[in-house]
């Protein structure tokens, strides 16, 4: 028999989780709609209400492309209720519902009082809970530099047992052989280093786009693509990595590699295999992203295909960011963010 939940009606259990009923009804307009509310006894619980809070809170921190948007909460409510528009495709009340689940036992007494506001920022992600070491991990360091030394060490010794004659006599004046490079890709230099494009697109993952603020351009020799930081990061790069420190002790940083045969499918496995999960298509095949909040810290990754790389079109550029700083230096991580996207994007070989 149908009964009513507030203004809404037609409302039938769905599931029942111990203290939590998920229910199906329809709103004053005769939309269809999921209600999560607490059982009679459980709605004079306050620590139950007050996880019932923090969920809810929870929700509308990460709402996502996926998820229903909530239409209505009463959470201070006789039996207090959460309401979520039933669409399908989308995920509805039910996540809701798994993040209580995630931060307590759904029957018995809590194993401690729970204080709204204390547990929202526990589990925060934009799909169900993850497990609470989801973070971005330190990579290892990278095995460029010593690479990059060793290379050096073998020029020195080809030079100093006569290799410096034989380049002298290769490209001495009034001699055509080898001395012209072959041309360049468009957004490369001759000498392999990428221009940052002032015609890039101005696309955002949220936040803003620099306008006029100070910059620095990093365009390292070999990559697909420049970009710029705020001139406050104090950046370095060994060659196959440029990491950043935010001015309030975050990190931010860039890496690329080379993706042969990289289709649909191919994509999807690079990026399954990244820290944050699951990565989001926007829309458009070549940009996947996710993030989350972690306390008073911000956490994402990008993930950004060029469209093939100098001299080789059956080959793209992955390009990955990831970002791990306070809530402080957000909106200037955010603008560098998009630019790493935009430059991508640009980039056509």
């Amino acid at each position: 028999m149908s009964r009513t939940i507030g203004p809404f009606r037609g409302v039938s259990t769905l599931r029942v989780e111990g203290a939590y009923e998920l229910c199906a009804g329809v709103d004053g307009e005769g939309r269809p709609v999921e209600i999560l509310t607490l059982g009679s006894s459980s709605s004079k619980d306050p620590s139950r209400r007050a996880m019932l809070m923090d969920a809810v809170a929870w929700a509308h921190a990460n709402s996502g492309i996926d998820d229903s948007p909530i239409l209505e909460a009463d959470l201070n409510a006789d039996q207090p209720y959460v309401v979520v528009f039933q669409d399908e495709g989308r995920r509805g009340a039910e996540r809701i519902l798994e993040r209580l689940l995630a931060l307590g036992p759904a029957t018995g007494r809590l194993p401690r009082p729970q204080v709204p506001g204390s547990t929202a920022t526990k589990f925060i992600s934009s799909m169900p809970p993850a497990p609470p070491k989801a973070v971005v991990k330190r990579r290892r360091k990278s095995m460029v530099r010593p690479l990059i030394l060793s290379l050096l060490s073998a020029v020195l010794l080809f030079a100093l047992t006569g290799g410096a004659w034989m380049l002298w006599a290769a490209f001495k004046p009034g001699s055509d052989e080898g001395a012209r490079p072959p041309a360049a890709d468009a957004g490369q230099k001759e000498d392999g280093v990428p221009e940052w494009n002032p015609d890039a697109p101005s696309e955002s993952l949220g936040g803003e786009t620099f306008d006029d603020e100070k910059t620095q351009t990093f365009a390292v020799e070999g990559w697909p693509v420049a970009f710029r930081v705020p001139a406050e990061f104090k950046c370095g790069s060994d060659g196959g990595e440029v990491e950043c420190e935010t001015p309030e002790g975050g990190t931010f940083s860039v890496e690329w590699s080379a993706c042969e045969g990289c289709g649909k499918e191919k994509k999807r496995q690079v990026r399954s295999e990244m820290e944050l999960q699951p990565m989001r298509d926007v829309g458009n095949p070549r940009v996947a992203f996710q993030h989350s909040q972690l306390a008073e810290e911000w956490h994402a990754q990008g993930s950004f295909f060029t469209d093939g790389l100098p001299g080789r079109e059956d080959v793209d550029g992955h390009v990955v960011v990831t970002v791990a700083v306070p809530d402080d230096d957000k909106s200037e991580a955010q603008k560098a963010l998009n630019d790493v996207l935009n430059q991508t994007l640009a980039a056509k070989f």
